[in-house]
């Protein structure tokens, strides 16, 4: 496997700053480094390809924040209702849909739902209820 030496960022900023005071156009720059022997055509061709490529990453960079986001626990352990088993899950839903909220859930066939499918219900009504409270 051949190992390729990039430059190191020192030098490619030392020769940048140099190239902004140096007073030449494109095209004499060009012919100057074809005279030297350097691949012009091809360096175009990879800045080109990691300037594509960069500007793909940085389009989909919000998909990488959107990920970690979703690895997150959203309820953490669902906090006190952990604990309850099911009937007490259940009267404790029965207990919210009676009450005056924004936000409700009604299901006809609650011995369908499992028990950590409640936990998650009930999270999330108590996550509702905390946004009606907290002024925006």
């Amino acid at each position: 496997m051949a190992s390729s030496k990039k430059p190191s960022r020192d030098a490619i900023a030392a020769l940048l700053r140099f190239s902004a005071d140096y007073d030449q156009t494109a095209e004499e720059a060009e012919k100057e480094l074809r005279a030297a022997g350097v691949d012009v055509d091809g360096f175009q061709a990879r800045l080109k390809a990691r300037l594509a490529k960069q500007a793909d990453e940085d389009r989909l960079a919000w998909m990488t924040s959107a990920r970690a986001e979703l690895a997150k626990p959203r309820h953490g352990d669902a906090g006190k209702y952990r604990a309850m088993d099911r009937t007490a899950l259940v009267a404790n839903l029965k207990a919210r849909q009676k009450s005056p909220a924004q936000a409700q859930a009604f299901f006809h066939k609650l011995d369908e739902i499992s028990d950590d499918d409640l936990r998650t219900l009930l999270a999330d009504l108590d996550e509702l209820d905390d946004d009606e409270e907290e002024p925006t």
